[in-house]
């Protein structure tokens, strides 16, 4: 297996893991949705990471983004009038 990151890439992403983690709870405490399990999280960092995304603040934003709720979402595609699914 051959390894895309180096040590300090992964201690940073790490880090963002974890506020991104808190930041993830803390949208999805009240609601009734079922909130995203930390290897999705990862999965989503590291993707985003390996697509170009490597400033931890727009790599924390642009993860949180893709992780936000789901109603949010759908309030969001109704506001711009994009048609249902």
């Amino acid at each position: 297996m051959t390894q895309t990151m180096d040590v300090n890439a992964t201690i940073a992403l790490g880090r963002i893991f974890w506020r991104v983690k808190e930041k993830v709870v803390e949208k999805y405490k009240n609601l009734g949705e079922r909130m995203p399990d930390d290897d999705l999280i990862s999965l989503t960092l590291v993707t985003l990471y390996e697509q170009g995304y490597t400033h931890p603040t727009e790599l924390e934003d642009v993860v949180l983004a893709r992780l936000r709720p789901i109603d949010e979402k759908e309030r969001e595609r109704v506001s711009a009038g994009q048609p249902g699914r």
